[in-house]
């Protein structure tokens, strides 16, 4: 990418940022969201509690700090949020986290490749499911879609500190970014190849099934505030099926050799990361207990559900690297547009989780699970 498609790229992140944060000042109430007004209690806490009371217990909370009055919180979302409140009022801070969240996301995935319309359905989904919803989850995500583009990059120790900032926004970003490190330790032309990929797949999607038995009576609750709910999202349903069966496809678009007779080569894109290929592939190993968890993680409904979501964006960005022959490019146009599809009309419409895109969408009036006072 050109040093002026960059420049555009960033005014253009900026100005949808600027354009969140504006319409996160203007929200209000319960309804907004699920969890919009709890946030704001939790910055409250946060605001009212000195740093000698929040970090008197982290040597064995770690890496949580627990807020009276608020719960348990991932340490660099603590530091973050005591060093936004400090200068802002909880309302501003939410829509300042947002903002940069969303701003980050839009340039990471652009640089990777994708397509604006690609871009536009991703925040549709990602801002309703995590900016109105679940503020550190999106902040993480978006943090991990950078770390990656420095992946694709070449610069690995960059990412790497990337993912561990990711982390302490959010601990549940481990469940990608641990194995997609693990999967970086095996050399990658074993990754392409048919006979690896049939045999690790399912062998870790058995693992993940017998790890999820082992810790299913674990109090788990640190790890993600939503663990231990039921979710109607997780099990065989339109969604995982199709999920299942795009991965399956996206293995074998990476797998299979591309010199079929039938296959017109696309020319590479020269503004595509040198590394893309490499990344695409890695993370789709990564995505595996992510999809596991959807698939059987009815005891960890909530975190399977929110784990997949977060592989999906991630799948999204790095989904130019499938584009490198025809059939591919209609595998991915067709198979992980579907998904997408779907995964869009349950969000915004069958069941609206949150009045981000109100107007143009109806107003939902939203009742939140509980809240925190």
């Amino acid at each position: 990418m050109t040093g002026v498609h960059t420049n555009q790229t960033r005014l253009l992140a900026t100005l949808i940022a600027l354009a969140v944060f504006g319409r996160l000042l203007l929200a209000s109430g319960d309804a907004f969201s699920y969890d919009y007004a709890n946030y704001i209690s939790y910055f409250m806490a946060i605001q009212s509690t000195d740093w000698e009371s929040m970090l008197e217990l982290l040597p064995l909370t770690f890496p949580y700090v627990l807020i009276p009055g608020g719960g348990a919180f991932e340490l660099g979302f603590v530091v973050l949020a005591k060093w936004c409140l400090s200068g802002l009022d909880p309302t501003a801070t939410y829509a300042a986290f947002a903002a940069f969240s969303v701003g980050m996301r839009i340039y990471a995935m652009r640089r990777l490749g994708l397509g604006w319309p690609w871009i536009l359905a991703v925040e549709l989904y990602a801002i309703t499911l995590f900016e109105a919803n679940a503020l550190r989850a999106g902040m993480a995500l978006s943090l991990t879609l950078v770390g990656l583009l420095l992946f694709a990059n070449g610069r690995w120790l960059w990412a790497t500190i990337l993912f561990l900032s990711a982390a302490s926004q959010h601990v549940q970003v481990s469940l990608f970014c641990l194995p997609f490190l693990l999967v970086c330790t095996v050399p990658l032309r074993w990754l392409r190849r048919v006979w690896v990929a049939a045999a690790a797949v399912p062998a870790t999607l058995a693992v993940s099934v017998v790890l999820m038995t082992r810790t299913s009576g674990i109090d788990i609750s640190k790890l993600d505030d939503y663990s231990g709910q039921s979710s109607g999202a997780v099990g065989l349903n339109l969604v995982s099926v199709l999920s299942l069966v795009f991965v399956a496809v996206a293995f074998a678009c990476m797998t299979i050799s591309s010199k079929a007779a039938s296959d017109t080569l696309l020319p590479p894109d020269p503004g595509q990361p040198r590394h893309l290929q490499t990344t695409w592939a890695r993370a789709l190993y990564a995505s595996i207990p992510a999809l596991s968890l959807l698939l059987f993680g009815t005891e960890l409904a909530a975190v399977g559900d929110r784990a997949w979501q977060f592989s999906l964006v991630i799948l999204v960005a790095l989904s130019p690297a499938m584009c490198w022959t025809r059939w591919r490019l209609w595998a991915r146009r067709g198979f992980l547009g579907l998904l997408l599809a779907v995964a869009l009309v349950n969000t915004l419409a069958r069941y609206p989780l949150s009045n981000f895109f109100s107007p143009p969408l109806p107003y939902e009036r939203i009742s939140p699970l509980w809240l925190v006072r």
